[in-house]
């Protein structure tokens, strides 16, 4: 009875700390979710009077294998073709698949999808909100800044509404930890089979989050009654799903990595990797070097406390393991590796700034929380870059890879409208212009190939280090070359079997000399390659 007791009283003293934040968190959350829809309507592109919704070039492959799967072709990118893992977010391309159940139209898909990530980051600040109750010393001014600044974090913002997974994966992992302190503060000696079935979630969403899996499953050794045994118990759920993903793969791809992981993770000097992964860590820290200042200061003050380490730990190995990829695509965005731990580091430098303030001596506590919420301004300014503050900011500013997205839309266009539909187009940029084009596709750096995902190199560069023009030219013999990049147009094969085309209406590209017929399109101008 006396458990129950307690239990209900910390129920009620945590459902009345709500109740006295609510206000002030729904106006973060409107401020932060019209600023969000805002980014997504800039995202979008009008072309030939009709406006696409889309997200970066990464998650319209996902999308293309979601609506390949939903059409009946298979969980495959390119409809009749290999049977390949090009994506690496199982559960990210499964809930892509639900939103094609719907009767929407192709160019509104991505808005879907791109409300849902909102959806996730607005739920993201309540769960930090509470995180920093439960797991501080639950300051009203602390978890209220901590919540703000998650709200208007931009490199979450941005890749979460480009359509990467961050925001989900930030979501899980907050959510785990919130379970996890929680069940630490309410000191029960049941198994925690909450927070066990919520771990198993991450491999589901992207297999790298087991990084994340075992910071928790370890610490639930210092809940009471905690034994090896049931910490083995524990892992079973998460052990299942892995196994499960796995099996997937291996059975319906004939491998149970993705595609992805050979193109990205091997077959690539080392210590290239390595020293672009540091490089990209020296540009992106000095921005954050605020932020890490005032988190070591709650770090220091909060060591003991449950989750504080699994924070802290959780952040070292997202840096350890951007360092170990050879760092990401866009480095002046953060790093997608990187992103979904920034909510720990805000959540403790809103803490670091309260700390701080609290031997000085303000008159009034008024004062104090103001002031807080000017430092904790001037470190998210900061932290966000210039880059992605001006890409939220600004309407006057193209969102990220926009141009790129642009010249894409023209191309797909045109291939679906002036092509015959056998027409089979090699893509650098495999994911809009198959989602759009509905042509058979082949892709020359490697996603979706599996030729070219295990090739070894000497150098490197982040996700596109693997190309072989010769493979590409005798062996896959595309009809459409969409674009041209790494010296393709200068090799002989290519020059002799290819020829340039020249439209007023979309970027040039390249056709096979004895194709030229899949073209329907008068004004085309056939040229040799320059």
């Amino acid at each position: 009875m006396s458990e129950q007791r307690v239990e209900h009283a910390e129920r009620s003293e945590a459902v009345g700390s709500l109740r006295k934040d609510l206000r002030w968190l729904l106006w973060v959350i409107v401020a932060s979710g019209a600023l969000g829809a805002n980014y997504i309507y800039r995202t979008s592109i009008e072309f030939n009077g009709v406006r696409y919704f889309v997200l970066w070039d990464d998650a319209m492959i996902s999308m293309q294998y979601a609506k390949n799967f939903v059409e009946g072709h298979g969980l495959v990118w390119s409809a009749g073709g290999d049977i390949v893992q090009g994506f690496t977010n199982l559960g990210v391309t499964l809930m892509m698949s639900v939103v094609h159940l719907f009767p929407i139209e192709p160019e509104m898909t991505s808005a879907v999808v791109q409300a849902i990530n909102l959806v996730a980051l607005l739920s993201l600040v309540v769960v930090c909100h509470q995180l920093s109750s439960w797991g501080l010393e639950n300051n009203r001014a602390s978890r209220l800044l901590a919540a703000t600044m998650v709200a208007f974090c931009f490199p979450l913002h941005v890749m979460s509404l480009q359509g990467s997974d961050t925001g989900f994966i930030g979501l899980w992992l907050i959510g785990c930890h919130l379970i996890y302190v929680r069940t630490v503060a309410q000191n029960r000696g049941d198994i925690p089979w909450l927070l066990f079935t919520m771990l198993a979630i991450g491999p589901v969403l992207r297999m790298d989050s087991l990084l994340y899996v075992v910071p928790l499953l370890l610490g639930t050794m210092r809940l009471p009654g905690a034994t090896l045994p049931r910490l083995v118990l524990g892992a079973l759920p998460t052990g299942a799903v892995v196994a499960g993903v796995l099996a997937f793969g291996f059975f319906y791809y004939g491998d149970p990595l993705p595609n992805t992981f050979y193109l990205k993770a091997t077959g690539q000097p080392r210590d290239l990797m390595l020293q672009k992964g540091f490089e990209q860590l020296q540009s992106w820290f000095p921005y954050w070097l605020p932020a890490f200042a005032f988190a070591g200061v709650a770090s220091v003050r909060h060591w003991k406390r449950p989750g504080v380490q699994q924070w802290i730990v959780c952040i070292a190995l997202a840096v350890a393991y951007h360092v170990w990829v050879g760092g990401d695509l866009q480095p002046a965005y953060g790093s997608r590796f990187l992103v979904p731990v920034l909510p720990f580091l805000l959540v403790l430098a809103a803490e670091g700034a309260v700390i701080v303030l609290r031997p000085i001596p303000l008159r009034r506590s008024w004062v104090r929380q103001c002031v807080a919420a000017g430092i904790c301004a001037m470190v998210l300014l900061i932290s966000n870059s210039p880059t992605t503050n001006r890409e939220m900011w600004s309407n006057s500013t193209k969102t990220l890879l926009k141009i790129y997205a642009q010249r894409n839309i023209a191309s797909a266009v045109f291939f679906r409208e002036h092509t015959d539909p056998s027409t089979v187009i090699a893509l650098h940029w495999a994911g809009l212009i198959s989602y759009f084009a509905d042509r058979p596709v082949k892709d020359v750096l490697g996603k979706s190939d599996r030729h070219i995902a295990r090739m070894s190199v000497d150098v490197f560069s982040p996700g596109h280090s693997k190309w072989d023009w010769d493979y590409v030219v005798e062996t896959m013999q595309p009809d459409i070359v969409a674009r041209q990049s790494r010296g393709l147009t200068q090799l002989p094969k290519f020059r002799e079997n290819y020829l340039l085309v020249k439209t007023k209406i979309c970027p040039q590209f390249y056709i096979r000399r004895d194709r030229m017929d899949l073209v329907r399109y008068a004004k085309a101008r056939f040229e040799p390659i320059p």
